[in-house]
């Protein structure tokens, strides 16, 4: 009983963790990190590329290149890889 209520609590909490997430926020995901190759979601009607590369740019404080750029063909869907100098 004790194993079941722990996990129900770490549910819960990863439950909450996802809905806390705002989505007009890009988020930025961690590739590799000894390369510091990352990409950024910025798919949904509220967020566009502006959104993408700012997030970029605050993730790279030295700057960062380009290595992959997809939407889709609706244009929702948007991801921007890049790679911190």
């Amino acid at each position: 009983m004790r194993l079941l209520s722990i996990v129900m609590i770490v549910l819960g909490a990863t439950g909450c963790a996802q809905l806390a997430h705002d989505p007009s926020v890009p988020k930025v995901t961690v590739r590799n990190a000894a390369q510091k190759l990352m990409s950024v979601d910025c798919s949904g009607p509220v967020n566009d590329w502006g959104g993408c590369y700012s997030a970029a740019g605050k993730s790279c404080t030295g700057g960062y290149d380009v290595t992959d750029k997809q939407e889709s063909p609706a244009g929702n869907q948007r991801m921007l890889d890049f790679q911190c100098k």
